[in-house]
């Protein structure tokens, strides 16, 4: 998708997120808006070790994620 162009704003695009924003993850079925979301989602039903094992690492790969998205 072209971000410089109209390509967020086209009515496909739409009509998979009428907020107009990307990324769009279309995946099993369903549509995922939220990178962290689509990362999370991966990590949960494709088993394919993107965070790492122990919880206290996966925690610090999430605070890093969310302190750059938000």
């Amino acid at each position: 998708m072209n971000l410089l162009k109209t390509e967020p704003r086209s009515e496909a695009h739409l009509s998979r997120n009428p907020q107009g924003l990307v990324p769009v993850l279309e995946i099993d079925g369903h549509s995922l808006t939220q990178s962290l979301a689509q990362i999370e989602y991966i990590v949960e039903t494709r088993c394919l070790g993107l965070l790492p094992s122990d919880p206290v690492s996966r925690a610090e790969v999430r605070a890093l994620s969310y302190a750059v998205a938000m």
